[in-house]
């Protein structure tokens, strides 16, 4: 099993970081950002961790939550709970 893509999300169950990233992906372009402007947005310093989550490659770092919440006009902690779905508890708990 790849470890980068895929954890134990404190249940036992696998967390495939593929599809959060897809659905992080989906997110941004709900917002009509590109990856580039997400990540001048939301303060990230290289656009190359935008394309790293969302391909699967990484988890998003703790300072990445506060980053895109803001990026999307959101509260952090309610993007942190939705993050929760995605990358599991102990995963999200890691930004909060």
């Amino acid at each position: 099993m790849d470890s980068r893509k895929t954890a134990s999300g404190g249940r036992g169950k696998p967390l495939d970081y593929g599809e959060a990233g897809k659905w992080l992906r989906d997110l941004r372009r709900y917002w009509q950002l590109t990856q580039a402007e997400l990540a001048e947005q939301a303060g990230i310093p290289d656009p190359a961790i935008i394309e790293w989550i969302e391909t699967g490659e990484i988890r998003p770092p703790a300072f990445v939550y506060a980053a895109y919440a803001r990026a999307f006009g959101m509260d952090r902690n309610d993007f942190v709970k939705s993050c929760e779905v995605h990358y599991g508890a102990r995963g999200a708990a890691a930004a909060a």
